[in-house]
């Protein structure tokens, strides 16, 4: 079976065992009249203008994109079902079958769509209706321009981050909120449920198990103070369960702050230290992907590059 681009899990600050990729070829219908008329196919999560997708072409704000593509589950008893789009450039429909479940605005923001009391049987076919009105329209849209020059940039349209979907039970945790104590040497950490109620949760962090209440806040003391640093970017890795779920997250013990030095001067200090920071800006599309890279690897291996 071909692994679907981008298969690195889309969120790694609550990570669970099971979810499934749905990054790969949807059918792909676009036109100004907005009729479903699937003539090809297009690489999600690469958008319409990009190389990766397949397309490789600008849509007009008067265009109405269609994305399709069948789902065959099992859900488990006692299970929600959720689908969740990382992002979506600008307007967005979400359809199980021909039933509208959902919809979003926001191009650059992630969203998720319960879709456990929409569906009978093990399949189901999901649609996804997308416009973007690019600089025609007035919402946030960076530096895209229909008719890019200059500083301004080939406009991008839309799925153009990771779609995925995951089982979760019914009592669940659906937030986790990490702060960091540099000074104290500890961190707070908040866990948010379904149920809303403060219930006992089990964390696992630093090789030994502990007691936690959800939403509330707790605060765990470290015992082996690692700051992060650039040249040590040391990170604290833990997991929690509470009932039948379980997560995985992790967080750097550090601080920024605005200090005095000895002659008066306010400075960034990283960990109380000032810390000389110089910004790069570096705000061009990837090659083949536009807004999307192909991969965590480019990611990592451009940034080597560009700053080595």
């Amino acid at each position: 079976m071909e692994i679907p681009p981008l298969d690195e899990y889309p969120r790694p600050l609550m990570q669970r065992k099971s979810w499934i990729n749905l990054n790969g070829y949807w059918d792909f219908s676009v036109n100004k009249d907005g009729r479903e008329d699937y003539r090809t196919k297009i690489l999600v999560p690469f958008p319409p203008e990009s190389i990766n997708s397949g397309i490789k072409r600008i849509t007009g704000p008067d265009e109405v994109l269609w994305y399709r593509r069948p789902i065959h589950i099992k859900v488990k008893p006692a299970h929600r079902l959720i689908i969740h789009f990382t992002a979506v450039d600008y307007a967005c429909d979400v359809f199980i079958n021909e039933r509208r479940l959902a919809h979003h605005e926001g191009g650059y923001l992630p969203f998720s769509v319960d879709i456990t009391d929409h569906i009978s049987g093990d399949d189901f076919m999901l649609r996804v209706r997308v416009t973007d009105p690019s600089d025609t329209g007035s919402q946030p849209r960076g530096k895209q321009r229909l008719k890019p020059s200059r500083i301004w940039y080939t406009p991008f349209s839309g799925i153009w981050q990771s779609v995925w979907m995951e089982q979760i039970p019914d009592d669940h945790i659906e937030n986790l909120f990490i702060c960091p104590d540099f000074d104290n040497t500890g961190v707070t950490i908040t866990v948010k449920t379904s149920r809303m109620e403060s219930e006992d949760a089990e964390i696992l962090f630093e090789g030994r198990k502990t007691t936690i209440r959800t939403n509330t806040r707790n605060f765990l003391s470290i015992q082996e103070k690692r700051p992060w640093t650039p040249d040590n970017p040391y990170l604290y890795r833990f997991s929690i369960r509470y009932k039948d779920d379980e997560i995985s997250s992790y967080f750097g013990l550090r601080k920024f702050s605005i200090e005095k030095g000895a002659d008066g001067t306010k400075r960034l200090a990283l960990n109380n230290e000032a810390i000389f920071h110089h910004g790069i800006l570096d705000q061009g599309y990837w090659l083949d992907g536009l807004s999307t890279p192909s991969s965590d690897d480019e990611m990592v291996n451009y940034s080597l590059l560009a700053y080595a």
